[in-house]
């Protein structure tokens, strides 16, 4: 029984290690709110197996799976750097399921852990998605949404036009908090279909027709969702819309969830009878199981080791940004940030405001901070002008790309964007800067969110610092050539490099 036991750790042991790194993004980001479940539908999908398993046939690959397992520790280090970056999010698990299976494989053969190999792959379902993908994929079905739901309510006789995200009606405007952000169910119904083809026991045809029709749904079900809502603050104003849009989004994900079970269910055929062969619960040697469970072990003290060292012999404090408030200019202002705003983002402090300047030109900035943890690169991250301004009405007209601009004090790495809101031009720099120790050399810590820049961290010992963001938009003069230079300036008056967060001479407020 203890061979078991330790069998069963030793193979549940590398996803612990993946699932302990991820939970904090099902946390924190409502679009993946579903991967809480996948490790328990992967589980069954498993048991579902083991039924009709085939016969063992134990291979020697022991310098197979320890190369795996090596593979670990330095993902490890710069996942735990980066937690946010998708990249070491997928090579960790890619590296964890390689791992996985070569256990099955020195357990019962190649066979054997073939048969367990969707089990293991589905798990990696649970993993967010690339976010430029997802940034995308989300923005072109939101549009896509808002579109059809704006021609459905021409034919109810709403009169109704999209701009950007926002679905435009007499009584306001329905938006993505109201309605689009319902998109999110179509990865949880990509893994739902997944698990019924697989359940089902379905062939490779079948599963993909489980798979699109469970896409079909999730696209379906949001129309209905922005039609219904919209229609409900046609008719009964904006107020009404907020009582509907909780049932509304449950409604809808409870339709496609069954509808994609339903049809999964008329496409399936009896499997075969299946073999009998031995069902027992495998053991290994008790050194094979104990050396990978003492291996991973290993590899977390190892990186929490490395990250102590570091943080140990770092200054205590971060260095930060400034913001000098234009308070002397025309129509200088203080914008409130909405409850759902700080809800979706979660920053520590954000302060916003805007003006106008004396050749006439609209100005509005936007400057937030997170504080360290565990959480602040992911939250961080999730405020982007693509999602934001969009949410608003505006549409993206051309990204500029990436470029560094001087500042007093150092350099910020920014995106510049055009908008068009409102049938005008909204030119928009944005910054994602994160905060760094007091002791460190900053200038060579790359902040442009590249691939090296977060392995530099890794190497650095650098985790969980504090991040801020700076969004600075402007509707240029009629006509006018040099916007992205004016902003730049603009930029270089208002923002600097300081020390200390939380010292004197932190303008944040």
């Amino acid at each position: 029984m203890a061979k078991r036991i330790l069998w069963l750790a030793a193979l549940a042991a590398p996803w612990v290690l993946l699932i302990r790194r991820l939970w904090f993004i099902w946390d924190t980001d409502p679009q993946y709110a579903y991967a809480w479940s996948v490790p328990a539908l992967a589980a069954v999908l498993a048991a579902m197996r083991w039924r009709s398993q085939p016969a063992r046939e134990p291979v020697r690959n022991g310098m197979l799976l320890c190369a795996a397992v090596a593979m670990i520790l330095p993902l490890r280090l710069v996942q735990e750097a980066a937690p946010d970056w998708s990249a070491a999010n997928w090579a960790l698990g890619l590296a964890v399921t390689l791992a996985t299976f070569l256990y099955l494989c020195r357990t019962g053969g190649l066979r054997w852990a073939c048969w367990f190999l969707f089990p293991l792959l589905f798990l990696l379902t649970a993993i967010p998605w690339p976010q430029r993908f997802d940034l995308w994929l989300t923005q072109m079905l939101m549009r896509k949404v808002a579109a059809v739901t704006v021609e459905i309510l021409g034919w109810m006789g709403v009169p109704a036009f999209r701009q950007g995200n926002l679905i435009r009606l007499p009584a306001g405007a329905i938006g993505i908090d109201e309605a689009c952000s319902g998109i999110r169910s179509l990865q949880a119904l990509w893994m739902v279909s997944l698990f019924l083809g697989d359940l089902m026991r379905l062939s490779a045809a079948r599963r993909g027709a489980v798979l699109a029709a469970g896409l079909g749904l999730a696209l379906a079900g949001n129309v209905f969702r922005t039609t219904l809502l919209s229609s409900i603050a046609a008719h009964w104003g904006m107020g009404a819309v907020h009582s509907w849009h909780d049932p509304a989004g449950f409604s809808i994900l409870a339709f496609g969830l069954a509808g994609a079970w339903l049809f999964s269910m008329t496409l399936r055929r009896e499997p075969p009878p299946a073999e009998l062969h031995a069902r027992t619960i495998p053991t290994l040697p008790t050194a094979i199981p104990l050396s990978l469970v003492a291996a991973l072990f290993a590899i977390e003290c190892a990186t929490h080791f490395w990250y102590s060292a570091h943080e140990h012999s770092s200054g205590v404090h971060d260095s930060s940004l400034r913001i000098a408030w234009p308070r002397t200019e025309a129509e200088f202002r203080r914008l409130a940030i909405s409850d759902n705003a700080r809800r979706i983002l979660l920053f520590t402090t954000g302060n916003a405001a805007a003006w106008e300047d004396d050749a006439g030109r609209a100005w509005s900035a936007y400057h937030l901070v997170w504080a360290p943890g565990r959480t602040s690169t992911q939250s961080a991250r999730m405020h982007r002008p693509e999602t934001c301004l969009e949410a608003t009405g505006a549409v993206l007209i051309q990204e500029f790309g990436r470029e560094k601009v001087a500042i007093p004090g150092g350099a910020l790495s920014c995106r510049e964007y055009l908008f068009r809101r409102d049938d005008a031009p909204l030119y928009v720099l944005f910054s994602l800067y994160e905060q760094q120790p007091v002791d460190r050399d900053s200038k060579a810590m790359l902040q442009d969110w590249s691939g090296w820049s977060r392995v530099q961290r890794a190497l650095a010992g650098e985790r969980n610092l504090g991040q801020e963001s700076v969004e600075i938009a402007m509707r240029p003069l009629p006509g006018e050539k040099d916007a992205v230079n004016v902003m730049k300036k603009r930029l270089a008056t208002l923002v600097s490099l300081g020390g200390p967060a939380g010292r004197a001479g932190y303008r944040g407020n």
